[in-house]
């Protein structure tokens, strides 16, 4: 299978495809995007040194000790510059000698054939010499040595002589024949140009060659100072362009309006935070290290509130003196030098984020300190911990210019102790010698201060690589998942001064690691190892910075993007950033490069830009299905000296782009869940299919492949004899057992595949068809899958939409908690009740809760508001008890004929802090309380023990009458508790009296309720609870409950959970069936705090098999 093909322009597509898509849930479109037809590829010969110098292949040249190794690109660089050939020997005839070896840029895989001419300016010294063109052209491979074929072998000749005076020359047999070759991903085409001289002379003769110049066509001829210089393909022939579109951040652009100053270096460092402000768009952080807020170069922060197009929608700032942060910072403490989103520690729903100060005090001079920031969703800081020599209990030892903060990561929970950790560089560390580097992993608690460490070096952790001085190691840190398959996280660790192939040329280290935070093996990528054939030239300091950029191409092993900061590419110091597709083994099996020359990159970068200090995955940030970038220049001068820049960088699809037409089927039901779809696919290839090529058919993002088999392909007239189907993440190979002859109709159908649950527009629709070595033949795709629920209509209720006039404030966070509560004022229409958790009625943050009378339209006729001072709720709120966190109808639980309501206070502090509260709320119908009974550690006959923080009501789920005694019955999620461990969690099943206190209870935790399932700490059960009526027909209802906690899979953390429990009717658990990442046949692909279960709800029979089916979320799908 071709893996990784790309291109920056439409080529030619010999696929003619319809396709029929035959959904039960969804409408599908595709966008027909129409074929371009090959035009010629033109190479200009530059004056830059070629990256990669192959040996020469033609060992027909008598003379290659003075032949230039050079570029030859697509587009137009450099100044005219000669090539004196060594002298013809005297008596030799004929005699050869290289004047030029011309290397292009990477190319994908492709077939390369057709024809080739070339215009280069030419003379003799002497008439005499009798000077010819001589040339040989082939493919070779990535790795600079192995030749893939010979396209043009060994042209010599024989009529067209070389002149005295300057001429611009092509080959006097015109357009000559190549050999077809087929080239992979990262070849290049190498063309060895010289003289073949033929006469017999007792006198030696130079002959001179020119290239550069501004030639454009066969027929230009010139003189010394402008020849032309081009080596032209008849055939178009496509190249590895990485990028597709970008978008440049800075003080004059990307609608960021931040007053920046000289020098304060705006992208220094960058981070992907997630989602922080909840409106379904990734946000940034990026480090501005030479603010002057409160004193100079303290240093900022700020966080960046992004649209989908890499603009700036809106920002917060944290520095010394903005942004709710109360650190004391120094002068030169260069705060934001280094960030990391690290996870919800502290379990109040919204990421940390680490920040480090590598130039910080405490202790002794540029010791340097990380801060865990707890944060709010508009980016301001709530709370702080700072980690240094004298904070945080972190017992390590520093010296003077450690740098501790050079570098910071989020790692996940790498002890498996329920918390996230981190890793922290110290780059000019002295272990082993000088400037050698470290790297500490710091295992915290949920508070940001350090649990335990264990320091990586050159003299501990059981890392074995050889580092020397100033290599800096440390310098740059990613978590990269678990890449060898151990179920343990690895990292990757840059040293940008490590001296491979030369001085400053930089490196990184892939290290296994062990879950103490040792290290079991390593590999090194560098400019001489790792299997990495990039040429780094002194000083480029690769391993500057660092991110795992996830899969970008599909094939299930993530790709590392690596700065170079000094690359010179274009310029002194511009920069570069190299994107490493790993091997499991942590070698490079493919690489691009992105820079001011390279990649398809057309920003206008400058001498020192620094393009590649800071790097971060924005994982599909423009929506179209591809996972994208950022990369910080941060000596960029956009508004003036120093102020910094960084881009927001699309990467295009790893595949090239054809013509394409899908018809479209209308959907047929409402898309709630994933339901198994069969495709119907009518293809015709202009190409032949040999026994044993491929079909491959690449799925958008959201498709599930996982119960296709080769049972569930299939041809109507059985083209291409028996097929065999294999299954790569998204990818479908389809190896035919006979030859496909070029114009036959292929009607395939396939079964089992899952789409998309959620409505979306989805990447690229891929289809290729190889040979037998899996070299491309013909490729086909379509653009903008548009998968839309087959609901009518929506209808949004807002401080502004919706018809609802009740007056909210910033923050009130109305729609916290919603819950169906029957027709409560009698009109017929079903009713709401809707949390605002950060109400402030009667005090801060006492919460409310609004019952919404609806119109039929999904409008409001009309609401009542409970909270400290409305509804004629006279319960005593205090401030920060959050009512409405959780809302749930209990029924009629005191036979009034008005349905009654559960709400729960998660910050109540009866009996002691955040022990929390359940209010039951007996209604009126017009949505006032006529009475209410509190449920809490010193209310309501509620004899369970309930410890601090437990945050009791944390959910609330009417269960109906479980016990049979006509009396409705109430779930409680307590997703703190600490029975077994730390913060595993439990559920309450809470039997009510007609008065809404508690008759009885049952608690279900990992010590209690027959619940014999293996919590760990923080796995949060009771997160989530709902009613999934009876599942296994022994007429008792069955619970769904959320643990968005659980680890399952060993991804990382927060992965999350959901447990069915097959309920008795006392409450306990007569048995349960867990799914999880690993568990219950269920084949999402989960990752690192996706947090499975941390909502749940119950369907119905939605797919009509007699079951009742379940709902739940996580956060990659928001």
């Amino acid at each position: 299978m071709v893996k990784k093909a790309v291109t920056n322009n439409l080529i030619n597509s010999k696929l003619k495809i319809t396709m029929s898509l035959f959904f039960m849930t969804v409408f599908l479109m595709m966008i027909f995007i129409p074929a371009t037809s090959k035009a010629e590829t033109k190479f200009y010969l530059n004056n830059a040194a070629a990256d990669v110098t192959p040996g020469i292949k033609d060992t027909t040249w008598d003379d290659i000790t003075t032949y230039d190794s050079i570029k030859m690109s697509t587009t137009k660089s450099g100044t005219v510059t000669s090539n004196t050939g060594v002298d013809e020997d005297a008596g030799a005839n004929p005699w050869d000698v290289l004047n030029l070896q011309l290397v292009s840029d990477p190319v994908t895989a492709q077939t390369i054939d057709g024809t080739v001419n070339i215009m280069i300016g030419v003379d003799e010294s002497n008439g005499q010499m009798n000077g010819y063109f001589h040339a040989h052209m082939y493919v070779v491979q990535s790795d600079g040595t192995s030749i893939r074929g010979i396209l043009l072998n060994n042209y010599a000749e024989s009529s067209t002589e070389w002149n005295v005076a300057d001429d611009g020359q092509t080959f006097d047999g015109g357009d000559q024949t190549l050999s077809s070759v087929s080239a992979q991903d990262n070849d290049r085409i190498v063309v060895e140009i010289g003289f073949v001289a033929r006469n017999t002379k007792t006198t030696a003769y130079n002959g001179v060659m020119w290239y550069g110049g501004t030639g454009s066509d066969l027929t230009d001829g010139g003189d010394g100072t402008s020849l032309p210089g081009f080596v032209e393909f008849a055939d178009y022939i496509t190249f590895m362009q990485v990028t597709g579109s970008f978008q440049k951040v800075s003080d004059t652009a990307g609608s960021f309006t931040a007053v920046l100053d000289d020098q304060d270096n705006i992208g220094r460092a960058l981070a992907d935070i997630g989602d922080l402000d909840g409106d379904g768009i990734r946000d940034l952080i990026t480090g501005v290290i030479g603010d002057d807020d409160g004193g100079s170069a303290r240093g900022a922060a700020y966080v960046l509130f992004m649209k989908t197009d890499g603009t700036v929608s809106s920002f917060q700032k944290i520095s010394d003196t903005v942004g709710s942060f109360t650190a004391v910072l120094d002068d030169s403490d260069k705060f934001g030098n280094a960030l990391a989103e690290i996870g919800d520690l502290d379990g109040d729903g919204i990421q940390e984020i680490a920040v480090a100060a590598y130039q910080d005090g405490d202790g002794g001079f540029e010791y340097g300190a990380v801060y865990v920031l707890f944060m709010q969703t508009d980016g301001s800081v709530n709370s702080f911990q700072k980690i240094s020599d004298t904070a945080g209990e972190f017992t390590a030892t520093f010296n003077t210019s450690d740098f501790f903060g050079v570098s910071v990561e989020g790692i996940g929970d790498l002890n498996g102790d329920g918390i996230n950790d981190i890793a922290v560089g110290a780059f000019q560390d002295d272990d082993g010698g000088q400037d050698r580097g470290a790297l500490y992993v710091l295992f915290l608690k949920s508070t940001g201060v350090v649990n335990s460490f264990q320091k990586i070096s050159d003299t501990v952790g059981s890392f074995t690589a050889s580092l020397d001085n100033f290599n800096y190691f440390g310098s740059s840190i990613t978590h990269i998942n678990d890449l060898d398959g151990d179920g343990i996280a690895d990292l990757a660790v840059g040293a940008y001064g490590d001296a491979d192939g030369g001085t400053d040329r930089g490196a990184v280290f892939v290290l296994f690691m062990n879950t103490d935070g040792t290290v079991s093996s390593f590999q090194k990528i560098s400019d001489t190892d790792g299997s990495f054939v990039a040429v780094l030239d002194d000083s480029d300091f690769f391993g500057r910075s660092i991110v795992n950029a996830g899969d970008v191409d599909g094939d299930g092993a993530i790709e590392l993007l690596v700065g170079a900061s000094s690359d010179d590419d274009g310029g002194t110091d511009r920069g570069a950033a190299y994107l490493l597709y790993l091997n499991t083994s942590g070698t490079v099996s493919a690489y691009k490069k992105i820079s001011n020359t390279e990649g398809g990159f057309t920003a206008v970068l400058d001498n020192s830009d620094n393009f590649g200090i800071s790097v971060a995955a924005l994982k599909d940030a423009n929506e179209d299905g591809v996972l994208d970038v950022a990369v910080g220049a941060y000596l960029d001068d956009d508004g003036a000296s120093g102020r910094g820049a960084f881009y927001s960088i699309y990467l295009n699809s790893t595949f090239s782009v054809g013509a394409l037409t899908i018809n479209s089927h209308p959907s047929v039901a409402n898309n709630l869940t994933e339901v198994k779809s069969n495709f119907t696919l009518t293809i015709t290839t202009d190409g032949t299919i040999p026994v044993n090529g491929d079909i491959d058919i690449i799925f958008p993002v959201g498709f599930n492949l996982a119960n296709v088999g080769s049972g569930d392909v299939s041809e109507v007239d059985s083209d291409g004899g028996t097929l065999t189907t294999s299954i790569n993440v998204l990818r479908m190979t389809i190896n035919v057992g006979s030859q496909i002859n070029p114009g036959t109709e292929l009607d395939l159908t396939i079964s089992n595949v899952g789409n998309p649950s959620v409505a979306q527009t989805t990447s690229t629709f891929l289809i290729q068809t190889q040979n037998a070595s899996d070299g491309l033949i013909d490729e086909g795709v379509g653009n903008g899958i548009t998968i839309i629920n087959s609901f009518n209509s929506f209808q949004k209720i807002s401080d502004t939409e919706g018809s609802f006039t009740a007056i909210l404030d910033n923050a009130d966070y109305f729609g916290y908690s919603v819950a169906n509560i029957g027709d409560l004022d009698g009109d017929g229409i079903i009713d709401l009740a809707s949390g605002a958790v950060f109400d402030s009625d009667g005090g801060t943050n006492r919460g409310a809760v609004f019952v919404l009378f609806m119109n039929t339209d999904g409008t409001v006729n009309s609401f009542q508001k409970i909270s400290d001072t409305a509804g004629s709720f006279t319960a005593v709120l205090d401030n920060s008890d959050k009512l409405g966190w959780s809302v749930a109808s209990l029924g009629d639980v005191n036979g009034d004929s008005i349905q009654d309501l559960a709400v729960g206070t998660i910050e109540d502090d009866d009996g002691s802090t955040n022990r929390g509260a359940v209010y039951v709320l007996f209604m009126k119908t017009n949505g006032t309380v006529n009475s209410f009974q509190k449920i809490s550690d010193t209310a309501g006959d509620f004899t369970a023990v309930i410890d601090d923080g437990d945050s009791i009501g944390w959910y609330v789920e009417g269960l109906g009458d479980l016990n049979g005694d006509a009396i409705g019955d109430l779930a409680i999620g307590v997703r703190q508790d600490d029975d077994g461990g730390g913060d595993r969690g439990a559920v309450y099943i809470t039997f009510l009296n007609t008065d809404g206190q508690v008759k009885s209870f049952q608690k279900i935790s990992d010590t209690a309720g027959g619940f014999t399932a293996t919590l760990d700490n923080n796995d949060y059960i009771g997160d989530s609870v709902n009613v999934l009526n009876d599942l296994n027909g022994d007429g008792i209802p069955e619970l769904v409950v959320g643990t968005s906690g659980d680890d399952d899979g060993g991804v990382g953390s927060d992965i999350g959970a959901v447990y069915i429990l097959f309920m008795n009717t006392d409450g306990t658990v007569q048995s349960f069936q867990k799914i999880s990442h690993t568990e219950g046949n269920f084949s999402e692909n989960l990752e690192q705090w996706d947090v499975l279960g941390r909502s749940v709800a119950s369907l119905g029979d939605l797919d009509g098999n007699g079951a009742y089916d379940s709902n739940t979320h996580h956060h990659t799908s928001l």
